[in-house]
């Protein structure tokens, strides 16, 4: 057999073992084991996230896609180039890592893959379309697109982008959980759409008032003085 084909076979092989392995590894390796691939997890963004909403990290480089209270699609990629490279760290550094302690046992695919999906996942987050086959809708603890409409909206709820225990854990959704109670106890039709409205209303005043305070922050965690 020449050395094409066998290269050919080679990658094949190794190709569709990455394939079959890929929906495996990015839950195993990226989710439920957090040791494994501590820089790639949750507790990473929803930490990154939260830190970008401190007064001058703010003020500099997260501002910039906070300028939709109500993002879209392509909203999800629009942000500071030092916030793709931060967050990029929670979505390449595990993989990469992993790479590295494994001696290279992380195929290439399964890279691009992983890359591609979590982009999906961003853009659905920003989408603002809440579809009766979304995955909050099947996974309980998944964020979705109405859950990071809230964040937009209210500055300092929901950090989590996927997985939402953090945000539960560390009470950073409680805001939205009493929304979505109010709204919820509310009688069906009219009733409900004008208390929904009239309570987006309130969390985005409420929102814009908390995005000022942060601004107001200096490094050293002090209001910024007027000549600042």
């Amino acid at each position: 057999m020449c050395p094409f084909q066998t290269g050919k076979r080679l990658l094949g092989k190794s190709l569709f073992s990455s394939l079959l392995k890929t929906p495996i590894t990015l839950l195993v390796r990226t989710e439920i084991y957090p040791a494994r691939d501590l820089p790639s997890n949750r507790p990473f963004t929803f930490t990154a996230h939260q830190a970008l909403h401190y007064g001058p990290l703010y003020r500099n480089i997260h501002k910039l896609h906070h300028k939709y209270s109500a993002p879209f699609g392509l909203a999800a990629e629009y942000a500071h180039p030092a916030e793709t490279l931060i967050l990029a760290i929670g979505t390449l550094g595990g993989p990469l890592g992993l790479c590295y302690f494994t001696g290279g046992n992380f195929h290439v695919v399964t890279m691009y893959i992983w890359v591609t999906l979590r982009l999906f996942q961003a853009i659905d987050a920003h989408s603002g379309y809440d579809f009766p086959w979304s995955l909050q809708h099947i996974l309980p603890f998944w964020s979705g697109a109405d859950h990071h409409d809230f964040h937009h909206m209210a500055f300092t709820n929901n950090y989590s982008t996927s997985f939402r225990w953090l945000d539960y854990l560390f009470g950073t959704d409680d805001k939205y959980r009493t929304y979505k109670a109010k709204v919820k106890a509310a009688k069906a039709g009219a009733e409900r759409v004008v208390l929904e409205k009239k309570l987006l209303e309130e969390t985005e005043k409420e929102g814009l008032f908390a995005e000022k305070k942060a601004e107001a922050v200096s490094f050293w965690g002090r209001p910024k003085s007027k000549q600042q």
